[in-house]
């Protein structure tokens, strides 16, 4: 085992998420496997608090599913402990106030009762878990991506390339949920390409967009809303209400 360690303070018990088991197993894991002091990943800087990873691998870490990863994910993004920065190359996660969290000196990183020849042994290992933190989501990726079959490499080749992994499984799960929950498919292509286009009329940000098709998944809503709109009752539904489609892709007119 490494030794090193993580400092938690017992009024984390009065924290909003603390009962939510999911967010809270995400958020300590997370102040956990950051960076205790700036670091490069392929030349793209990972600063004190941060993390490179990947839904998929915080999914395998802790042994919740992606859709709770990113639920939880959200969550904490909501109360700003967390931000996230997504490419088509990597997931970037910030945990904001980590030097509060663990208030400790960059450069020393002791422990009160240590001495200096345990400071050192503590921050080569550290050095070396967070080493082997990015290059397990490196491993990963490349283990998937040359053992699957052709066909499935047909199927996991992106609908909307230029957005971001994240993105592309939040708009899988809403058209999977649309298929079993509500026997709406999305037949076509066009029919995907209509609700692309109807998520850039609510917004223009990707991460909002993310949270738009997790609300109607996560209510088993067929068409999108803004966050936090009522779709309980007819009359609360907005001006841009979600068109129906055909099995061709063609826009039912009532």
């Amino acid at each position: 085992m490494e030794n090193t360690w993580v400092k938690l303070f017992r009024s984390l018990k009065d924290w909003c998420w603390y009962t939510d088991a999911n967010t809270m197993r995400l958020f300590v894991h997370l102040v956990i496997i950051v960076n205790w002091k700036p670091s490069f990943w392929k030349g793209i800087p990972v600063d004190r608090g941060q993390t490179i990873t990947s839904v998929g691998k915080l999914s395998e870490q802790i042994h919740l599913s992606e859709q709770q990863i990113r639920t939880a994910l959200n969550k904490l993004k909501s109360t700003n402990e967390i931000t996230i920065k997504s490419t088509n190359r990597f997931t970037k996660i910030t945990v904001l106030k980590y030097s509060e969290y663990q208030s400790g000196d960059l450069d020393n990183n002791k422990q009160d009762n240590e001495q200096p020849n345990n400071q050192i042994t503590n921050k080569q290992q550290t050095d070396n878990k967070r080493i082997t933190t990015i290059e397990e989501v490196n491993n990963s990726k490349n283990s998937k991506e040359f053992n699957i079959s052709k066909k499935n490499k047909q199927k996991e080749i992106p609908l909307f390339p230029d957005n971001s992994q994240e993105f592309n499984q939040a708009f899988e799960d809403f058209a999977e949920m649309r298929k079993e929950s509500l026997r709406k498919p999305l037949k076509t292509k066009q029919a995907k390409l209509l609700i692309f286009k109807k998520l850039k009329t609510l917004s223009n940000y990707e991460d909002v967009q993310i949270q738009i098709l997790e609300q109607s998944t996560m209510n088993s809503w067929q068409g999108l809303w803004p966050i936090g709109q009522n779709n309980n009752n007819k009359k609360d539904k907005p001006r841009f209400a979600m068109p129906e489609f055909d099995e061709n892709g063609d826009i039912i007119y009532e």
